[in-house]
């Protein structure tokens, strides 16, 4: 296993295999459908689909009733909702999200998922570098 370049247990274990979606060079598909069923067909989880010097970029699902807990990372990120809808808390401010949405989570910032049945968000992490 990866180590979670975010914080221990940031989005559980990480799963990425370079050998699996590229050698991190040029231009790279990623199966995001694929993943975000499995995980779906799992009650949730977890898996990097990219990892660069520059970008990370994961598949999270939450399915209720596993509670998705307040988390704070060292670099900025950006969630797209794929399926599902749920709230986004983060240090006094919540903004309901949909299929289609996407929200900006500054560095440092205490957020999580909240009232969600099911959560399906394409997660994508500035690195620097």
């Amino acid at each position: 296993m990866a180590r979670d370049p975010l914080g221990p247990g940031a989005h559980g274990p990480l799963r990425f295999d370079p050998s699996k979606y590229g050698k991190n060079q040029g231009v790279e598909h990623f199966p995001i459908a694929d993943v975000r069923a499995r995980l779906e067909a799992q009650n949730g989880g977890w898996e990097v689909v990219h990892e660069s010097t520059n970008v990370e970029v994961g598949v999270l699902v939450r399915v209720a009733p596993t509670p998705d807990p307040p988390v704070r990372h060292t670099a900025d990120e950006v969630y797209v909702v794929l399926a599902g809808e749920a709230t986004l808390e983060a240090e006094g401010e919540s903004r309901r999200l949909k299929p289609g949405d996407a929200a900006f989570v500054a560095v440092g910032k205490e957020h999580h998922f909240v009232d969600y049945e099911l959560i399906s968000v394409l997660v994508l992490f500035a690195r620097g570098g």
